[in-house]
């Protein structure tokens, strides 16, 4: 059970996740009219992306072995300035301001929050929260962060249709909310007394990582979610756009589609956590994930209105929601096998092996994609096959 400082601090923490994950989705549904807008060929896009990767390799461990030395929410913050920066950068590019470096720039911030965000939310959990909760915890928060994250796009495309403002006024009204963040997060930050209660260095955090390598199971897990992260990186810059160029989908129904794959996802994240807790089986909820994705993949190859694009959304929320908290708290149970002092790097290495897996991915993605828009997609889904075969021989 939690005591009273400890789940303040978890409420602000939440609190904090779903400020920002509103804030950040209000661009979501304009986004890719944005990129557009710029006249950006898909390689070069891609290349971002890349280059983006390639940034966060080198921060993944970094970030996560300070987390113990310099307190969580402290690091958090990091994270989080990172997104509120990117969007003053899309703002300066929408003005015309050296569009294409400040596009780039902003892309880039954005990007390198996930190292900070995935790591610092998954340690915080594993933290507070027994194994047994542990997945059933990462899929409530998960749900509210989904909620929050269906209300801004809809802000964002009411702003860009119906009141007819332009890009320079969502991406400063998402850098206002992201600043209310602040003020949870401030506290969270000055009162951090997440930090390890024993002597700790940097050094002490970078000497555990051959214990990871040594637990087989760990490894090849870690190996298994690095030829998905590729897998997904083929494509993940492009569905949007991919919509909005063969279909014409329109800003509303970019949100309408984020909608649909987030009330599922809502749903999901909290039944398959718990299911995953009750059940312990980590692994058929992960094959789960992968199955439905390929379905969501298949429909945006085959369709040809819309309104197959919304069935695919409903499968898209299955697909996040039976990966995302299961595969965190399957992670953290693995490392938690060789000590639950080890949980912060590990987190961190993975995030390392998935930065190095996605780095090509963006660049590769966008070259398929100028050759072909389905291109990309089609090469994902024959990956995500052989990703199923590989979760087989992981016994739950």
């Amino acid at each position: 059970m939690l005591n009273d400082i400890e789940r303040k601090r978890i409420i602000l923490f939440v609190l904090t996740l779903t400020i920002s994950s509103l804030g950040t989705s209000i661009v979501v549904s304009v986004f890719p009219y944005f990129i557009l807008a710029l006249k950006i060929p898909m390689k070069e896009y891609g290349l971002i992306g890349t280059i983006a990767s390639t940034i966060i390799i080198f921060s993944r461990i970094p970030f996560s072995s300070i987390m113990p030395v310099v307190g969580y929410f402290k690091t958090f913050s990091i994270g989080y300035s990172f997104i509120m920066f990117s969007r003053l950068f899309y703002y300066f590019a929408s003005l015309g301001i050296f569009s294409f470096i400040f596009f780039s720039i902003g892309v880039i911030f954005s990007r390198m929050m996930f190292p900070v965000y995935n790591t610092v939310r998954g340690t915080v959990i594993a933290k507070y929260f027994s194994s047994e909760r542990r997945a059933s915890v990462m899929g409530i928060i998960s749900a509210l962060q989904t909620l929050f994250s269906s209300i801004g796009p809809f802000i964002g495309s009411y702003m860009y249709q119906g009141l007819g403002m332009g890009f320079p006024a969502i991406f400063i009204t998402s850098f206002l909310i992201l600043l209310i963040g602040i003020i949870p997060l401030l506290y969270l930050s000055l009162n951090d007394e997440t930090t390890s209660k024993k002597e700790t260095s940097i050094l002490d955090q970078f000497k555990m990582i051959p214990l990871i390598f040594k637990h087989r199971k760990l490894l090849y897990t870690l190996i298994v979610f690095q030829i998905d992260g590729f897998s997904w990186s083929l494509i993940f810059m492009y569905t949007s756009i991919y919509i909005a160029q063969t279909l014409k989908a329109t800003p509303n129904d970019q949100a309408v589609i984020n909608l649909v794959s987030n009330i599922i996802g809502i749903l999901g994240f909290i039944f398959s956590g718990y299911l995953s807790d009750k059940m312990k089986k980590r692994v058929f909820f992960l094959i789960l994930s992968e199955l439905t994705g390929i379905i969501f993949l298949s429909l945006y190859v085959l369709a040809w209105n819309i309104f197959i694009i919304y069935i695919g959304a409903i499968f898209m929320g299955f697909m996040f929601s039976f990966w995302g908290p299961i595969s965190t708290a399957y992670i953290t149970e693995k490392s938690e096998e060789i000590s639950k002092d080890i949980i912060p790097i590990t987190m961190g290495v993975w995030g390392f092996l998935g930065s190095i897996a996605r780095t090509p991915g963006p660049l590769i993605g966008g070259y398929l994609y100028d050759y072909s828009p389905r291109a990309p997609f089609i090469t994902t889904i024959m990956l995500l096959i052989f990703v199923i075969i590989l979760l087989i021989m992981i016994k739950d």
